[in-house]
C-alpha cells in the first residue's frame, strides 16, 4: 500500500527525508567533494616545511610526527602512514562512485546550480578544519614533550627462554647489566611489522655503544616462524649484528611470554593474519620493564632518549 509522504508521522517523515537524501546524488556529490578537499588539505600540510622557526611550520612538524610518523632527525615521513591517509579516502570515493553511479551520471550530464552548491557544502567542513588548524598553530601552539621520569614504570621481567634465529637458546635474565629492547612481530606480516623492524633498526642506529644493548624481536606466529624463516627475515632486514635476536619457540610458551609483556594481538583464522599492537619495550639493567612506546616518529625519539638514560645508570 502506498503512502503519501506528507501524511506520514513526523518521525517517519524525517527518516524518509534522510533516506531520500542519502540515496540521491546529493549525498554522493557532498561526500566525494568533502573527501577530495580533505586530500588537498593533507597535501597542503605536507608542503609546509616542518620547522620550529614559525608557528605554522611548528604545527606542521607536530602534525606530521603524530599523523605521518615524521622522523625529526631525517625529516622523512613514514610512507605507510601517508598511504593510509590518502588511500582510505580514495577508496571511499571509488565505492561511492560505484554505488551512486546512476544518479551521479545523471547530474554530471546536467551540472545544475544545485550540483555546485553541494560541492561547496563538501568544502565547508574542510575549510573550517583548516581554520581550526591555523588557530592551533597561532594561539595554542601545541608541542608534544614528555618527562621521561613520569613515563617510567618498574615491572620485573619474568624469565623468558626462547631460541633465536641462529639456533641459540636465549634467556633474557642472562642479560642483566644491559639495556634490552623488546618488540613483537611475525614474518608473514607485510603491513606494520616491516615498519616495526625498521623503527627498531633506526633506534639502534642512534646508539653509539652497541655493547650495552640487546634487541629481541619475539614472533607472535611461532608455528610458521621457524629458526630458518627468522634467519631469512634477519637477512632481509639486514639485522644480523650480534645484538639482534629474532626469537621463536613452543607456541604455548611464546604466547605466555607475549601475554606477560602485554603485547596485544588477535589471530584471524580466515586470513592467517594478526591484529596486533605496535609496541617497543625498554628494559633497564636490572631487568625491569621501564618504558613502553608505540611506533611513530615522536615516540621513537623518546625511546632513544630512554635508552641513553638507562645506559647511564
Amino acid at each position: 500500500m502506498n503512502h503519501d509522504k506528507n501524511n506520514l508521522p513526523k518521525k517517519l517523515t524525517i527518516l524518509y527525508k534522510i533516506y531520500d537524501w542519502i540515496s540521491s546524488w546529493r549525498f554522493a556529490v557532498f561526500f566525494i567533494s568533502f573527501l577530495i578537499f580533505f586530500i588537498i588539505l593533507i597535501f597542503s600540510i605536507l608542503l609546509i616545511p616542518p620547522v620550529d622557526t614559525n608557528p605554522i611550520g611548528k604545527f606542521a612538524k607536530s602534525f606530521r610526527i603524530w599523523c605521518f610518523g615524521l622522523n625529526p632527525e631525517t625529516q622523512k615521513d613514514q610512507n605507510i602512514y601517508l598511504l593510509m591517509f590518502i588511500l582510505d579516502p580514495l577508496l571511499l570515493i571509488v565505492l561511492i562512485s560505484l554505488f551512486w553511479f546512476k544518479p551521479l551520471k545523471e547530474i554530471l550530464n546536467h551540472k545544475t546550480k544545485e550540483f555546485y552548491k553541494y560541492i561547496l557544502y563538501g568544502f565547508i567542513p574542510v575549510f573550517f578544519s583548516s581554520l581550526f588548524f591555523l588557530y592551533l598553530a597561532f594561539f595554542e601552539n601545541p608541542t608534544f614533550s614528555y618527562d621521561l621520569n613520569s613515563l617510567r614504570i618498574h615491572v620485573p621481567l619474568k624469565s623468558i627462554e626462547l631460541i633465536d634465529h641462529r639456533g641459540n637458546k636465549i634467556n633474557l635474565n642472562n642479560y642483566k647489566g644491559k639495556v634490552l629492547i623488546i618488540t613483537s612481530f611475525y614474518s608473514h606480516c607485510h603491513y606494520m611489522c616491516p615498519v616495526i623492524l625498521k623503527q627498531v633498526k633506526d633506534i639502534t642506529s642512534q646508539i653509539k655503544d652497541k655493547s650495552q644493548i640487546k634487541v629481541f624481536a619475539i614472533t607472535m606466529d611461532p608455528e610458521r616462524d621457524s629458526i630458518e624463516r627468522l634467519n631469512t627475515t634477519a637477512n632481509i632486514f639486514d639485522m644480523n649484528e650480534p645484538y639482534y635476536h629474532f626469537l621463536t619457540g613452543d607456541k604455548i610458551k611464546v604466547n605466555h611470554y607475549l601475554d606477560h609483556l602485554n603485547f596485544a594481538r588477535q589471530y584471524i583464522p580466515e586470513t592467517g593474519a594478526y591484529n596486533h599492537a605496535n609496541i617497543i619495550l625498554i628494559i633497564d639493567k636490572k631487568n625491569n620493564i621501564s618504558y613502553r612506546f608505540t611506533i611513530n616518529g615522536e615516540q621513537k625519539s623518546l625511546a632513544i632518549q630512554a635508552i641513553h638514560l638507562l645506559m647511564k645508570e
